[in-house]
């Protein structure tokens, strides 16, 4: 992975889908959450009720970026 990629996308919310290896009957085949970090091995997602997750980049098939929300959506956007 390239250094410093997914630097402009943090604290953005994401969509991770998992690899098809990864995924068993009855479970998710995506997570979503805001980008909180990242390194060479995985990502940090922070979920809705703010716990994080971390997720190994060998087990992840795409990470889908949403756009940023616009300036009243973020300035009203519940903490």
């Amino acid at each position: 992975m390239n250094e410093g990629m997914l630097e402009d996308y943090l604290d953005r919310d994401v969509r991770v889908h998992f690899a098809p290896a990864m995924i068993s009957a009855g479970a998710a085949s995506f997570e979503e959450g805001r980008l909180y970090d990242y390194n060479e091995d995985g990502i940090l997602l922070e979920m809705p009720d703010s716990t994080l997750a971390y997720i190994p980049f060998s087990s992840i098939r795409m990470v889908t970026i949403k756009p940023k929300q616009g300036f009243w959506a973020r300035l009203t956007r519940p903490s």
